[in-house]
């Protein structure tokens, strides 16, 4: 058997209890209806926190590519130096041995 109430919203000071007796219970059950606790709180605090989170990883993450653009670009420069740098130690070799002769 079933029991349904509407219960108005707006009659907040009305206090309901379900007064249930069955064979498989040892005595009567008198259960007191409560408002559930409103949870905006917590709702908003766990949106503020992962959106918190996903800034947190979005900023890690642009620093981490513009950190390996850095490497990559550094690395790049070098081995373009090379053999500028490679051909500048040849002159002065030769230039050394131009002198000593």
């Amino acid at each position: 058997t079933w029991l349904r109430i509407e219960v108005d919203p707006e009659e907040k000071g009305d206090h309901y209890r379900c007064y249930v007796e069955h064979a498989g219970l040892p005595e009567p059950l008198i259960v007191a209806w409560e408002e559930p606790a409103a949870n905006v709180g917590l709702v908003i605090g766990g949106t503020l926190a992962v959106l918190f989170l996903i800034v947190v990883v979005i900023f890690y993450i642009t620093k981490s590519i513009e950190a390996m653009g850095r490497v990559i670009s550094t690395t790049i420069q070098e081995f373009e130096m090379r053999p500028r740098l490679r051909d500048q130690d040849q002159r002065q070799q030769d230039q050394r041995e131009r002198q000593q002769r």
